[in-house]
């Protein structure tokens, strides 16, 4: 994990590793965003007053939210006809229009989640059945982005409101895929602040959770005991476990050995 980028006379040099370890580069390229990047790991100095200052006034608080979803089987969406299971290979958008989609962002604006949110969701154990390797036949998981949703809420905590939250999303599904809401086995809500805490790549609900279990689970392994979470710690990994500089084939038979580790962010 990095801890800082070195530079000298106005070049970055290399980075610097938590265990202290340096490693020198011609140059270097971040994948984090430019606020963590210019404001947690390059030296204060060498960015100069004024460009530290913009950088750090950079709004990231998050208004997205996701849901993952254990489902008993493929859900039905009328709107597909005949053509389900390759259509549903694709991202399913729940968007019925501008003014719902402005109407969903209102809440947010003003410290609420969107009662009827914005959805867009893959069932993405249609096309690597290794996601669900281990699970009951016809077994899939789905992975929901939701909007919108407030870092931070007006009224209450996201500790004791995730659900409802979560309940929302299974009503908008019901829309377009009704009976949705009854194919669940298990479902995680990660709020704005989960996400920012395991850089969107959490994994933590396993594939083979009982039927009608609903508990929501974050990245933070204390809180999921705290919460009583039925993922084990054993079955609660993030997307680093898998290192995404391997090759493809690498990749997926790291992952498939993680069994119950359904979601990728």
């Amino acid at each position: 994990e990095v801890s800082a980028i070195t530079s000298k006379e106005g070049r970055a040099t290399g980075v610097v590793l938590t265990s202290g370890e340096e490693i020198p580069a011609r140059a270097v390229v971040s994948g984090a965003d430019p606020k963590r990047t210019l404001v947690d790991l390059v030296d204060p100095v060498a960015l100069g007053p004024s460009l530290g200052w913009r950088a750090g006034n950079i709004r990231t608080r998050g208004v997205v939210a996701k849901v993952n979803l254990a489902l008993k089987k493929l859900p039905v969406f009328p709107s597909a006809g005949d053509d389900a299971e390759r259509l549903l290979r694709g991202r399913i958008v729940v968007a019925p229009g501008i003014d719902a989609m402005e109407r969903a962002y209102d809440a947010s604006k003003y410290g609420a989640f969107s009662g009827s949110p914005i959805l867009e969701a893959t069932i993405p154990s249609l096309s690597d059945p290794l996601l669900v390797a281990g699970a009951k036949p016809g077994t899939h998981v789905m992975s929901v982005i939701a909007q919108y949703a407030p870092y931070a809420l007006r009224d209450g905590e996201w500790g004791s409101r995730a659900e409802a939250f979560g309940d929302a999303v299974i009503a908008s599904l019901e829309t377009v895929a009704p009976g949705i809401g009854k194919l669940v086995t298990h479902r995680q809500v990660l709020t704005p602040g989960d996400r920012s805490t395991c850089g969107g790549h959490c994994w933590a609900m396993p594939a083979t959770a009982s039927a009608g279990s609903r508990a929501s689970t974050s990245a933070d392994p204390e809180r999921n005991r705290a919460a009583g979470s039925p993922a084990a710690p054993a079955r609660t990994q993030l997307a680093r476990s898998c290192p995404i500089s391997r090759s493809a084939a690498e990749f997926r038979r790291c992952r498939g050995t993680r069994r119950g580790l359904p979601f990728a962010a």
